[in-house]
């Protein structure tokens, strides 16, 4: 019998249950024309959403067209990706673009993970220990429940290619009478729309195997960073700061390690592991590096009180202040120490006025233009950043002009956030709770670092657009740094024309690097229906 149209009464849709989901609509004639009294109140439906939903589970596997993102909903995977981890516009899609064409849709995914989960599900890992993930040999796509298994398990055909692979002997398993694996119940891959996979050496790509990514504190001690409280204001709170940062949920100890980089015109590094931490002074501005690398990352725990003991010695290390930072200098400082110690990870960079300072990233005060880069000079830096594996967060403090478009491609580019405090005073109780507010949100945020992203469709549709805070390379994403709340929104292109009643899939598959430097894959996958009718279309929409 086809699946139930009630909420959570869906089968998932597993091979053998394809036929289920490939049943045409009539058409349907003598439709009525689109009036303003025909169309839906937005405030009308969400309360029968709400209604549908409020003792309803969603199960991923059903043809229902999830919950709306505004309405609270347990969801349960059943062969489908959370649509809280991807999203399409439609789930039902034409079977041509000239359906697309004339009912002036947009058909699109909206990707977003590592998407938290309400319920604090944790997402299955698998395990296939040397052998590493088993994907295509032909479109490197990676095992999920759609592919179907032939010749007795010896074989699978890829879903998105059509290649029939030969199973790994350390992954054969017999199939039943139906062509199912007998273990597909148990293994999430074949199972689950969303799960997690350990990999190999080879996937490793900057940070040596084992050594967690760091966060290291990058801050301009200019007259205006000192007049403004900005030293005092960290060293208050470095201690509740560092507390916030994300856990391991096995360990629940934070793995991740800190380091600590200031500047002017020039570029100073800390050894944070002695009683009296040593103080590097590096006045080469065009190319800062780290003479001795030893000592200059140091876990949470010493990091809370040897930095504290560094910002509470600044009036006596730094009697004399400049006007102005320059930011390019502080940068590139932070990502040579990251680089010398080979490892990914974030800087937290804050800079009190315009870089107006002769050197490295430069920036003149303009009267116009505002919205055009003046220099490339951030746009190269932020793309050294996003190939080293390091997102930036940059904090504004001005109290004029500062050229936040050129400034902000240093975190757009790399996955970060940009956050400006306009006339900041750590004497304004307003002002400093704000700043306070944004870097708990910032350090406390789970984050994976050193992502790369790839999104795989099956024939006649293809990834043709993407938007988000993203750099790509060819068809992969790359992104230095993703966050739950980070959000790529994928455009697809129509190849061909799809067959009436078939499946459309979708594989999104995220290599990243999680809190204890170990390189993870997360897979989502999607499968969505087709039709050559305008009435599913809509209603799917």
């Amino acid at each position: 019998a086809p699946p139930s149209s009630q909420p959570g009464q869906f089968a998932p849709p597993l091979p053998n249950q394809f036929p289920q989901l490939m049943g045409s609509t009539p058409p349907i004639t003598n439709q009525p024309k689109v009036t303003p009294d025909t169309i839906p109140s937005v405030v009308e439906v969400l309360a029968m959403e709400k209604e549908r939903w409020v003792s309803n589970e969603y199960l991923t596997g059903s043809r229902t067209p999830p919950p709306g993102t505004l309405i609270p909903c347990p969801i349960k995977d059943t062969g489908n990706a959370s649509p809280r981890f991807i999203r399409s516009s439609l789930y039902t899609l034409p079977t041509s673009a000239d359906i697309i064409k004339e009912s002036k849709l947009i058909t699109g995914l909206i990707i977003q993970p590592l998407a938290n989960d309400p319920d604090n599900a944790k997402l299955p890992l698998v395990d296939n220990g040397a052998s590493g993930p088993i994907r295509c040999k032909r479109c490197k796509a990676y095992m999920n429940p759609f592919n179907s298994f032939t010749g007795g398990g010896a074989n699978f055909v890829c879903i998105f290619c059509g290649i029939s692979n030969e199973v790994p002997n350390t992954y054969f398993q017999y199939c039943d009478a139906s062509g199912q694996r007998m273990d597909a119940a148990d293994r999430s891959e074949l199972s689950k729309g969303s799960y997690e996979q350990t990999v190999t050496k080879d996937y490793m790509r900057h940070q040596r195997e084992g050594d967690p990514p760091a966060i290291v504190l990058v801050l301009d001690i200019s007259v205006r960073s000192y007049n403004v409280g900005l030293e005092g204001f960290i060293s208050s709170h470095i201690a509740d700061l560092l507390e916030r940062l994300p856990r391991d949920e096995d360990t629940e100890e934070c793995p991740l390690e800190i380091g600590l980089v200031v500047y002017d015109t020039q570029a100073y590094y800390f050894n944070l592991s002695t009683p009296l931490p040593l103080i590097y002074v590096i006045t080469d501005s065009a190319d800062p590096y780290l003479p001795e690398p030893a000592g200059s990352l140091v876990p949470v725990s010493q990091a809370m009180t040897s930095i504290k003991g560094v910002l509470d010695r600044f009036p006596v290390l730094f009697p004399q202040r400049r006007n102005g930072g320059c930011l390019g200098v502080g940068v590139r400082a932070g990502l040579s120490m990251l680089n010398e110690m080979r490892r990914v990870g974030k800087l937290l960079v804050f800079q009190a006025e315009i870089p107006e300072l002769s050197g490295p990233g430069q920036l003149k005060r303009r009267t116009d233009n505002f919205f055009k880069p003046q220099s490339s000079f951030y746009d190269k830096l932020s793309a050294d950043c996003q190939r080293a594996g390091v997102s930036v967060d940059l904090f504004l403090l001005p109290s004029a002009y500062t050229d936040v478009f050129t400034l902000g491609q240093l975190c757009h580019a790399t996955g970060g956030q940009l956050h400006y405090h306009y006339n900041f005073s750590a004497s304004k109780p307003a002002s400093y709770s704000r700043l306070l507010t944004d870097l708990q949100d910032s350090l406390s945020t789970p984050l994976g670092f050193d992502a790369v992203m790839r999104v795989r469709t099956s024939p006649g549709i293809s990834a043709d657009q993407y938007q988000g805070a993203v750099r790509l390379s060819g068809s992969e994403v790359q992104l230095a740094g993703v966050d739950a709340n980070k959000t790529v929104a994928v455009v697809l292109r129509y190849d061909d024309k799809l067959k009436e009643g078939s499946l459309v899939y979708v594989q999104v598959a995220l290599l990243y690097t999680n809190l204890r430097g170990e390189r993870r894959l997360r897979l989502h996958n999607l499968a969505l229906c087709t039709s050559s009718h305008y009435e599913d279309v809509s209603v799917a929409n």
